[in-house]
C-alpha cells in the first residue's frame, strides 16, 4: 500500500528522509511535485551518441554528434524541437565505407534538421517538417543517381520514393526506428510521488513487432548522485502474454541537471531474444555543450530561476554486412 509519509513528494517535508549532506535547495528540487524541465525557446544542447549493436553474431559501433534546439510552439500548441546531426557518422571508428552504408547514409541526410512535436507525455507525436524532407529528397536523389548505379539501386530508390511520399509511413518509420528520438524523448517528466505506479509499455527499434513492448517502471532517486545530478532509472521486461517466444530486458539511466532538469546523460541497454534470434543494443547519449558553452558542473553556483519561458511537459563485392539497413529502413 502507498505510504504517503515515505513519498519524496509528500508535502510534510519534516517526515521525508533526506541525506543530511544534501543541500537544502537541492533537496527541494527532488521534493517538487511538478517535475518539468526548463528549456527556453532558442536554447540549444549538443550531444554525442554512441551505439553498440550485437546481431547475427557480430558487434558494430555507431557514433555521431547532434544538436537539440527548442522551437516556438506550433499554432496547434505542440511543444517542438529541432534535431540536427552536426558531424560525420562513424561505423566501427571509420566513416561509411561499404557502398550500401554510403548509400543509406546519403539518404539519411535528408531527415536533418528534423522538427518534432511532442505529445502531452513528452514523447514524439509527429514529424513536423515532412515537406522540407521531401524537398531535400529531390536534391539528394539526383546526387545519388550521379554517384551510384545498378538494378539494386533502382529497387532501393523506388522503395524510398514511396516511403518518403507517404506522410503516414514516413512519420511512423522515423518515430519507430530512430534510436535517439526513442531514448531522448522518453516520458521521464512526470509526477513521481506515487510509488506503485502502473508499469508503462515502452517500444524501441530493437523489437520486431509493435505489439511487443517492455513493461517498464520509472524510479526517481530521492537524493542527488555523486555528481550532484538528478537520477532516474527505468527498468523493463518483455511480457509476452500469449506465447513465450520472446524474451528481453531494458534498463535506462537518466542524469538530469538539478536546476533546469535538462538531460545530460543517458545510458541504456536493450536485449531481445527469440528462438532464432538474439541481439542487444547499448546506447549512450551524453551532453557536449550547453547553448554553445562548455559544461559547468558547479550546480549550486549556476542555479537558474525557472521563469515563464520554461518548457512545460505534462504528466527511437565485400562480404561485410551493412548495419545501416537496420536503422534507416
Amino acid at each position: 500500500m502507498f505510504d504517503k509519509d515515505k513519498s519524496i513528494f509528500f508535502d510534510n517535508l519534516s517526515r521525508v528522509e533526506v541525506n543530511p549532506e544534501t543541500p537544502t535547495a537541492a533537496t527541494r528540487v527532488l521534493q517538487n511535485r511538478r517535475f518539468k524541465p526548463q528549456w527556453p525557446v532558442g536554447h540549444k544542447m549538443d550531444y554525442g551518441l554512441r551505439m553498440e549493436m550485437y546481431a547475427d553474431e557480430k558487434i558494430h559501433e555507431i557514433k555521431y554528434e547532434l544538436q537539440v534546439e527548442r522551437l516556438e510552439n506550433t499554432v496547434e500548441n505542440f511543444t517542438s524541437f529541432a534535431i540536427n546531426r552536426t558531424g560525420p557518422v562513424y561505423i566501427n571508428e571509420i566513416e561509411p565505407d561499404l557502398i550500401a552504408d554510403q548509400l543509406a547514409y546519403k539518404v539519411s541526410t535528408i531527415f536533418y534538421p528534423m522538427h518534432v512535436g511532442l505529445d502531452a507525455h513528452g514523447k514524439v507525436s509527429e514529424i513536423q517538417n515532412i515537406s522540407d524532407i521531401k524537398r531535400r529528397w529531390q536534391t539528394v536523389k539526383a546526387e545519388i543517381r550521379r554517384t551510384f548505379e545498378g538494378a539494386v539501386l533502382d529497387e532501393y530508390m523506388d522503395r524510398m520514393e514511396k516511403n518518403i511520399n507517404d506522410p503516414f509511413v514516413l512519420n511512423l518509420a522515423l518515430k519507430d526506428q530512430d534510436w535517439f528520438l526513442n531514448a531522448f524523448f522518453l516520458p521521464i517528466y512526470k509526477n513521481y510521488y506515487i510509488q506503485d505506479e502502473p508499469a508503462s509499455a515502452l517500444y524501441f527499434p530493437i523489437l520486431p513487432f509493435r505489439n511487443i513492448g517492455y513493461s517498464s517502471s520509472f524510479f526517481l532517486s530521492p537524493h542527488f548522485n555523486d555528481l550532484g545530478m538528478i537520477e532516474i532509472n527505468v527498468n523493463g521486461k518483455i511480457e509476452d502474454g500469449d506465447t513465450e517466444n520472446y524474451a528481453g530486458n531494458y534498463t535506462g539511466r537518466y542524469l538530469l541537471h538539478p536546476h533546469n532538469k535538462q538531460i545530460w546523460m543517458i545510458k541504456s541497454v536493450y536485449t531481445f531474444e527469440s528462438a532464432v534470434n538474439q541481439k542487444y543494443v547499448k546506447l549512450d547519449i551524453f551532453c557536449l555543450k550547453d547553448n554553445g558553452q562548455d559544461l559547468d558542473f558547479s550546480f549550486e553556483q549556476t542555479a537558474k530561476k525557472v521563469t515563464g519561458s520554461s518548457l512545460v511537459i505534462a504528466d527511437q563485392g565485400s562480404k561485410k554486412k551493412s548495419i545501416w539497413k537496420s536503422i534507416f529502413r
